[in-house]
């Protein structure tokens, strides 16, 4: 798995110089065979930006903040991100 840096991704909506990165970050990984995951995901819109270019996961405030096993066990069972939609939390 290669894991793509938050100082990367949290530029994706106002950089297209990041974009153009991360996009060649993740099709180069895909074509050696490894599988992506993207950190530090705050956005609706980077979340979007990182499924349309083919990441394989994201984590991040966004998605959830670090929590207590419980409270993970009960977020896995409600949380629409926890679910397959392209791109699945990590």
């Amino acid at each position: 798995m290669v894991k793509i840096d938050q100082s990367f991704v949290r530029r994706l909506a106002g950089e297209e110089r990041a974009r153009t990165l991360v996009c060649s970050m993740v099709s180069l990984s895909h074509d050696l065979g490894y599988r992506v995951v993207a950190e530090g995901v705050e956005t609706a819109d980077a979340l979007q930006l990182l499924g349309a270019m083919g990441c394989d996961e994201a984590q991040g405030h966004y998605l959830a903040r670090p929590m207590e096993l419980n409270a993970f066990e009960r977020w896995l069972g409600a949380s629409p991100f926890a679910m397959d939609r392209g791109i699945a939390a990590a």
